[in-house]
């Protein structure tokens, strides 16, 4: 029971009380309800932080309906980009759907790929459903593999992810998933503990450089990690691998040491390393 209305009940049981005694107590009880607010916007703005760069001001549904969007470039879109109307039906059905997780305070479970399916086929848009099939071997068909829930336990302290036995179909959806868990996580552990280095070792790095958006997010976080008390290791078999790749170039660039085993390939290659 809140102070004013505290005050209310005792006036109808015979206390008196001034007007300038009941403005004090509005007052007090105002700035009470303010503090709570306060202390609550800043418990889940904490909590947030674990979910989310800060800096950027992004909320994290925002941030994972761009992600998603640009998975689905990948996924569905001609020529690696969706259509801006084709990104619009998109973006309003992940809406829908993240929904639930926003109004839990993202404690809900965080909506898949199959929820999305399901939201585009139910839409009486003709082009919504269109997406929805062509989204249906990634939700329901043959390539589901993420399009669920992970039963991995993804607060162990050591995670390895591999990717080598994945077709072409599920190895871009799988290297962007990954690549943005690892983002996250190494924003987590920061926040966490202050003081806890995250390490993060890419074998046969080359296959992520020949990816457009993965050699991307390689690029930027090379140079991120760092501000998070986290340290990348690129792994290649061939130095070549470096020599002829403008980022890994830039990786080789901006990493603080350089270990590297018997070559059998010429010295030059070497020098210009």
């Amino acid at each position: 029971m809140d102070a004013v209305t505290a005050a209310k009940d005792l006036q109808e049981l015979g206390v008196n009380y001034t007007q300038e005694q009941l403005d004090r107590i509005k007052r007090a009880e105002e700035q009470r309800l303010r503090q709570r607010r306060m202390e609550r916007e800043a418990k889940e703005r904490e909590r947030l932080a674990a979910l989310y760069d800060p800096k950027t001001d992004v909320p994290p549904d925002v941030a994972k309906i761009e992600f998603v969007l640009s998975m689905l470039d990948k996924l569905i879109g001609e020529n690696g980009h969706l259509q801006p109307e084709d990104r619009s039906l998109i973006a309003a059905s992940l809406k829908n759907i993240y929904k639930p997780l926003i109004a839990s305070g993202y404690t809900a479970p965080c909506p898949t790929l199959g929820d999305l399916y399901r939201d585009l086929n139910k839409s009486d848009l003709r082009r919504a459903k269109q997406l929805a099939l062509m989204l249906d071997v990634f939700a329901n068909g043959s390539l589901q593999a993420f399009s669920h829930t992970t039963n991995v336990d993804m607060n162990n302290r050591l995670i390895c992810f591999n990717i080598q036995s994945l077709g072409d179909q599920l190895r871009p959806i799988a290297m962007m998933s990954r690549l943005e868990f690892i983002n996250m996580q190494v924003m987590t552990n920061r926040r966490k503990d202050a003081t806890a280095a995250t390490w993060i070792y890419f074998d046969e790095i080359h296959v992520l450089l020949q990816d457009p958006m993965s050699s991307n997010f390689l690029y930027s976080s090379w140079k991120r990690f760092r501000k998070y008390n986290a340290y990348a290791t690129g792994i290649s078999q061939d130095n070549q691998d470096y020599l002829d790749n403008p980022v890994a170039y830039a990786l080789l660039s901006n990493s603080e040491f350089v270990i590297m085993l018997r070559q059998s390939k010429s010295l030059e290659a070497l020098e210009r390393l």
